[in-house]
């Protein structure tokens, strides 16, 4: 995730972030699709790492766009509440995925990753048609 923030915060200096976004949403679909691949502990470190550098793009983007299009008179509450959004999946997100693990396997987190990022791609394009 580090590195994918690395990059991306310079890049989206030159590049318009929806563009940065749709380019880490891509990558995490792609990312996120290696996981049913795995077949030893060390390819699943380099997957997780493709993942972690496609999320840190992803989530720089996301901040950046949220920052632009929140109000002047309202950028603090806005931030706010990202920054809440982003502390709750932080908490909730392992939760959910050991109470996936034990009911309906590892493999069960792998889809739910998937149709989230799936999602994430539709109200990518969602946004794209009325902005």
């Amino acid at each position: 995730m580090l590195f994918g923030r690395l990059f991306s915060g310079r890049i989206i200096d030159n590049l318009p972030p929806k563009r940065i976004l749709f380019g880490g949403i891509i990558f995490s679909i792609i990312a996120v699709g290696l996981y049913y691949t795995i077949q030893s502990l060390s390819l699943l470190m380099i997957i997780r790492l493709v993942h972690g550098i496609a999320f840190g793009i992803a989530s720089t983007a996301t901040g950046t766009i949220s920052s632009r299009i929140i109000p002047d008179d309202r950028k603090g509450e806005g931030i706010g509440y990202y920054a809440l959004s982003v502390t709750l999946a932080s908490a909730i997100g392992p939760f959910c995925g050991i109470v996936l693990n034990q009911h309906f396997g590892f493999e069960s987190i792998f889809n739910v990753s998937l149709i989230a990022i799936l999602l994430a791609f539709n109200c990518y394009n969602f946004y794209k048609k009325f902005k």
